[in-house]
């Protein structure tokens, strides 16, 4: 398409379907963050599908145990890091019943049987 003499010379505005460079800058610019709105939203689902397809919490509860219960033995056997570890779980009731007395007891202990 032939630009007319008179835009050529700079008498004329340009018509409308040209776009000045700074429209084209913002073009780019929405593209741009909506491809990267697209991407994260990908990935969320994505992320969404992976989590719905692990393993049941029963599952998950179940191994947690059998590692506590591994961990209490070790922590009983005097394993300064596994009392640490033990002292932890009672802080937080992670897996356990809080317990802030036995919490302190176990820390202090881990620290005082070796390295914590």
């Amino acid at each position: 398409m032939a630009l007319p003499s008179l835009v050529l010379r700079g008498e004329a505005s340009l018509p409308q379907n040209f776009q000045s460079l700074e429209e084209k800058i913002m073009d780019s610019r929405v593209f741009f963050s909506t491809a990267l709105l697209a991407v994260a939203l990908f990935h969320s689902v994505a992320m969404l599908a992976d989590a719905q397809s692990s393993p049941s919490p029963v599952l998950t509860r179940e191994a947690g145990r059998a590692k506590l219960s591994a961990l209490e033995q070790k922590a009983e056997a005097g394993g300064a890091h596994d009392q640490y570890l033990l002292g932890l779980a009672y802080m937080t009731g992670s897996r356990v019943s809080q317990d802030y007395k036995l919490a302190a007891e176990l820390v202090q202990g881990s620290g005082s049987t070796g390295r914590s």
